[in-house]
């Protein structure tokens, strides 16, 4: 297990954005450990200003999350204000938008996740960047905690974390 952080060793720098079709298939696989998406029911995931992930997890749409699947995306351009009745998971490609849109995910309990990697040390909960030309899973703790997301314990295998 490897624990990272962004001080000392200036890792927040060194990730990259990762290309959006990197992005989804890693997002797809480490959502599958969020025991709150897992377990059953269609999940809705709301991409806020980035048509070219949103691109990217459409071919994705009615795969399995665990027992869920992705049923439905939603390309938005400002962070909701209302739960709608799915919603399980939001995708943050504005860093502009970044304290509505955790104010937001903190009060519904709802999962934020990013391609901007400088945005999990900011409180967006799960991040897939670039480091070495390797993908890289970064995983906030204190976030999964506001979120109130409950993680299988093998994220610990494959993410670096935060608090």
């Amino acid at each position: 297990m490897v624990f990272l952080g962004y001080g000392a060793a200036g890792l927040g720098a060194d990730i990259e954005a990762a290309p959006a079709n990197i992005q989804s298939a890693i997002f797809l696989k480490t959502l599958a450990l969020n025991k709150n998406i897992a377990g059953g029911g269609d999940v809705t995931l709301v991409v806020i200003k980035s048509k070219e992930f949103a691109e990217a997890m459409k071919p994705a749409i009615g795969r399995t999350i665990g027992t869920s699947k992705l049923a439905t995306i939603l390309t938005v351009e400002e962070v909701p204000t209302d739960k709608p009745a799915k919603l399980t998971v939001i995708y943050l490609g504005d860093a502009a938008k970044l304290e509505a849109c955790t104010k937001y995910c903190r009060q519904y309990k709802v999962a934020s996740i990013t391609g901007i990697p400088e945005l999990v040390k900011k409180g967006i909960t799960l991040t897939v960047g670039v480091l070495d030309k390797k993908p890289k899973i970064v995983l906030n703790l204190a976030s999964t905690k506001e979120e109130g997301i409950e993680w299988d314990p093998q994220i610990l295998k494959v993410a670096s974390t935060i608090e």
